[in-house]
């Protein structure tokens, strides 16, 4: 049986009649908006929490699989920098050695 605003202002007229104004909006106050149907239980709210963290691991495991592959991913651009510039720094110093000799010769 679905409660309607005009079961409830019956219910609360009948109250007041019965208990008093003030008793009756007080016990009023208690009863929830739009019938039981719409309150939360405990299951809900368990399952709810199931479903958050089922969420929450997703997306902390996709999190750790992006920063495996972005670690990576770095790892290797650092070591391919590096190569060029010790191959840049080396080849720097054999025309350097070279241009000195070549002077010293002179």
């Amino acid at each position: 049986m679905a409660v309607d605003e005009r079961a409830r202002r019956d219910l609360y007229d009948r109250l007041a009649d019965s208990i008093g104004g003030d008793a009756a909006e007080t016990l009023m106050a208690y009863l929830p908006p739009l019938g039981w149907s719409d309150v939360a239980t405990k299951q809900d709210l368990a399952r709810f929490e199931e479903r958050f963290d089922q969420r929450f691991d997703n997306v902390r495991y996709q999190m750790e699989a992006l920063e495996h592959r972005l670690t990576a991913s770095l790892r290797g651009d650092m070591a391919a920098q590096t190569r060029t510039l010790m191959f840049s720094t080396i080849s720097m110093m054999l025309v350097l050695a070279s241009t000195i000799l070549a002077a010293v010769k002179l």
